[in-house]
């Protein structure tokens, strides 16, 4: 699937449940809810950390059992792409009051009200050319990139086309 650079984004959640636990249901729960507030069916997401919003703790994001925390707020960290967006209209759109607003919504009718902050979506650099992107498992992988550009891929967070 052909798709911009994927753009980073944060939202801190704050009261997401009264005994301070968080699951792959949540997790999953915050993608939908990504999705649904954007109304793009097309839109690839890989959350890349779930946090403490202190940053002192940072659980696996797809753990299938409920891990303790001290604290009512995290950080969810993922990358979005989608086919039918260029990244600069894709981070328009993921900084907008209307998105996290949205997000607070979907949240709230999955039984989670939560409330959400956003941290400003962070743009792939701009010398990066536009690869091709794959989700594979749960992580989206870049897989080509076009003729110029090789793949700079040491990490799933810092993979790139660069010249």
């Amino acid at each position: 699937l052909p798709v911009a650079n994927p753009v980073a984004v944060e939202l801190t959640l704050t009261g997401f449940n009264a005994s301070g636990t968080w699951s792959a249901a949540d997790t999953e729960a915050v993608k939908e809810s990504v999705r649904g507030a954007l109304s793009h069916s097309d839109l690839e997401l890989e959350v890349t950390a779930v946090c403490l919003a202190d940053g002192s703790l940072c659980f696996d994001p797809t753990a299938q059992r409920r891990m303790q925390t001290s604290t009512t707020s995290v950080t969810v960290s993922f990358q979005a792409a989608s086919p039918a967006l260029s990244s600069q209209d894709l981070a328009r759109e993921l900084g907008s009051e209307a998105f996290s607003e949205g997000v607070s919504s979907m949240l709230a009718a999955s039984g989670r009200p939560l409330q959400v902050a956003l941290a400003t979506p962070q743009l792939p650099p701009e010398q990066e050319g536009v690869g091709t992107y794959q989700l594979v498992g749960a992580e989206l992988v870049l897989k080509d990139c076009p003729v110029g550009f090789l793949i700079f891929n040491t990490s799933v967070e810092s993979q790139r086309c660069d010249k």
